[in-house]
């Protein structure tokens, strides 16, 4: 479901078996439970049936009785369940997502607000400590407003997902009578978009989680295996710290389908959230093509070789439209567009992979979401930096905080 490719590992090889034995030891810490956090590397195999169907049930009823759900998060509660809403575009079915307190931009939440006027509106407030700034702000200007509109009694339209035993969203929800999904304590914000944080407001959205679901666990079972040869995600992940010892300090994301490029911005959180401490970690940028061909491709092809690419390209287009024919000669163009990139990386010695997915669903989407969830945690743990935590994260927290006190 995913195809790695590369012509630059190579070279590379002995470098590469140095790191067989490390990624073997790495392998069992992650899922044996010495680690910490570490609650969503075997979730695609242990899928809580019951909280599933609870998911479905509370999302059919958005559906039926709502015509659009605000989300509220930042970070790890918002960019995972986005990408996947904005990639999966084609097969929404279900209500509108709009998207709020993932910027402090008032412009932006005054004109979210006009557009609200014209559905009937429900909340999903995601925070699992319940204090993160951007969201609480954006749900205390939502409330107001859902107040102003349906009166003291809108707590029936509000969602609620949090940690699972305390925290000040959970006492609200329990004292305004919130409907409350509970997070697991041992998965990370960047890791939990296979969780309830992105479940339910994507099946609300008529995406289909249970194909999402199945494609995360063909991923665990393709990639549960602690051989580097065998398993191309752990290939993936020994060849990025190969090319950081070779001064490599900058990974381009690169994405060829116009609907994939938000999935970026995705992995942007999640491997510069994980990997970047003790002055380490490799910088991850995203770029879209063909439009950065004609922008930064010049810098691509002849500017300081610090980078190495990563380009996520489609097998196939098939949409069963009336213009089928017309995207299948579009992709035709993008698929030779991404081959001369592709060769041309190679010929100029600059180190790149290919990611082919074989379609743009849900199924083939679950897949890739573990396949680099996986990838950076083992990236991580090569690298001897702990994927869990997010220590400087909390500087400019304090400081605003202050700041504002």
């Amino acid at each position: 479901m995913l195809k790695l490719e590369t012509k630059s590992i190579a070279p590379r090889r002995e470098a590469m078996a140095s790191y067989a034995q490390k990624v073997a030891k790495a392998h069992q810490k992650l899922h044996d439970g010495s680690l910490a956090m570490t609650g969503w590397v075997d979730l695609p195999a242990n899928v809580n049936e019951t909280y599933l169907a609870e998911i479905l049930t509370v999302s059919a009823e958005i559906r039926r009785q709502y015509t659009a759900l605000v989300v509220i998060g930042i970070g790890g509660s918002y960019l995972g369940t986005r990408a996947c809403y904005d990639l999966l575009e084609a097969s929404r079915c279900g209500v509108k997502l709009f998207f709020a307190g993932w910027n402090l931009g008032g412009r932006y939440h005054e004109k979210l607000l006009q557009k609200l006027d014209g559905h009937d509106v429900a909340l999903c407030v995601i925070s699992k400590s319940g204090t993160t700034l951007e969201t609480t702000l954006a749900f205390n200007l939502l409330k107001n407003y859902m107040e102003g509109r349906y009166g003291r009694d809108f707590s029936d339209r509000v969602y609620v997902i949090t940690g699972e035993n305390s925290g000040a969203l959970r006492q609200e929800a329990v004292e305004k009578g919130y409907r409350v999904f509970s997070l697991d304590e041992e998965i990370g914000g960047r890791y939990s978009v296979l969780t309830c944080v992105g479940l339910l407001p994507l099946a609300a959205a008529g995406i289909d989680v249970a194909a999402l679901l199945d494609g995360a666990k063909a991923a665990y079972d393709d990639l549960n295996c602690a051989d580097m040869e065998q398993n191309p995600c752990y290939q993936y992940a020994a060849y990025r710290n190969v090319l950081f010892a070779e001064g490599k300090v900058t990974e381009f994301f690169s994405f060829v389908e116009p609907e994939m490029f938000r999935f970026g911005f995705w992995l942007k959180q999640l491997f510069a959230e994980s990997e970047g401490k003790n002055c380490r970690g490799i910088y991850p940028s995203a770029l879209l093509y063909s439009t950065d061909l004609h922008s930064v491709g010049q810098f691509l092809e002849d500017g300081h070789p610090i980078f190495f690419e990563t380009m996520i390209t489609l097998a196939s287009y098939a949409t069963g439209s009336a213009a089928e024919g017309y995207q299948n000669i579009y992709h035709e163009h993008t698929m030779a567009m991404a081959d001369a990139v592709y060769h041309v990386r190679n010929e100029k010695a600059t180190p790149i992979m290919k990611l082919t997915m074989d379609a743009l669903d849900a199924k083939n989407l679950g897949y890739m979401i573990y396949f680099f969830e996986k990838a950076c945690a083992m990236s991580c743990l090569l690298m001897g930096v702990n994927p869990f935590d997010q220590p400087g994260v909390e500087a400019y927290k304090n400081q605003m905080r202050l700041l504002l006190d």
